[in-house]
């Protein structure tokens, strides 16, 4: 089996497939991806009926990460969210991952659980470097890598980001993960300041830019979890036709908001939170 840390330093660039269980990720990998995305938003609607709040816990992750492993010959990126907790969460996460057959984590600098005021606050950069160290520190094998994730902060603009992504760079990470729709034209600085491979989290994204983003530099993209919410839709059609229901056409990712009680967590969080 490919490691992760074989594409992010090879010449070609590959999109990721989202998956979610051992069948998913068997399909993947054989109608040809080369690597796959555990996604932390997926594992929440699938194993707990939960919107992509923070409320799923590490073991519910590592044990999704575990039986697809056990199954599947597809190597496996993990969306680690902000490493469950403080720098010492983090190592505990990476030997749970590494140990469960994970061939990569992604460790988000946004802070989390969420402020309910600002759902989109980042942590201090010097805070989220030291997690990173952590984690290099506590993975047995270089073969596990471990990649940065940030995010366009719309309060704090480009060249905040810019300055994030080179200060993670310096802690010898194995990759870049970036959310949010990068420019073709923002890639040439982004190499300039960092010569760590690129990793692309972008639902806008089509194939149509992949050749741009080969010479970008940018080794891996997740365009979405397409997968999970036609999956999810497809059971919703399903289910009616067997009751011979009349159909309601609702997008996937519509019904996973529906069943996951966005609105009452809303509700809650506004009452408790909204401090």
């Amino acid at each position: 089996m490919e490691h992760i840390i074989d594409i992010l330093t090879g010449s070609n660039f590959y999109p990721a497939a989202s998956v979610f269980n051992p069948l998913s990720a068997a399909i993947a990998h054989d109608v040809g991806f080369k690597c796959g995305v555990v996604g932390g938003s997926v594992v929440a609607a699938n194993v707990n009926l939960s919107p992509d709040y923070g409320l799923i816990t590490m073991s519910e992750l590592v044990d999704t990460v575990r039986r697809i492993c056990i199954q599947s010959e597809l190597p496996i990126i993990v969306d680690g969210d902000s490493g469950y907790g403080n720098a010492l969460n983090t190592q505990r996460l990476i030997q749970e991952l590494e140990f469960a057959g994970a061939s990569a984590v992604t460790l988000e600098d946004s802070i989390l659980p969420f402020q309910y005021q600002n759902r989109h606050s980042l942590a201090a950069l010097d805070e989220h470097r030291d997690k990173l160290l952590a984690a290099l520190e506590a993975r047995k094998s270089s073969k596990f890598s471990i990649i940065a994730r940030t995010k366009m902060n719309s309060s704090e603009g480009f060249p905040s980001l810019l300055k994030r992504i080179e200060a993670y760079a310096q802690t010898e990470v194995d990759g870049i993960c970036i959310f949010g729709d990068v420019q073709i034209s923002d890639l040439r600085i982004l190499n300039e300041i960092s010569s760590k491979p690129l990793m692309l989290i972008s639902y806008s994204a089509s194939r149509k830019d992949y050749r741009s983003f080969k010479a970008g530099g940018v080794k891996i993209l997740l365009n979405g979890h397409h997968a999970f919410e036609a999956s999810v839709r497809s059971m919703f059609h399903a289910y009616q036709d067997i009751l011979d229901h009349k159909k309601r056409d609702i997008a996937g990712k519509d019904i996973i908001t529906l069943y996951s009680k966005v609105k009452k967590l809303d509700v809650t969080a506004k009452r408790y939170m909204d401090l």
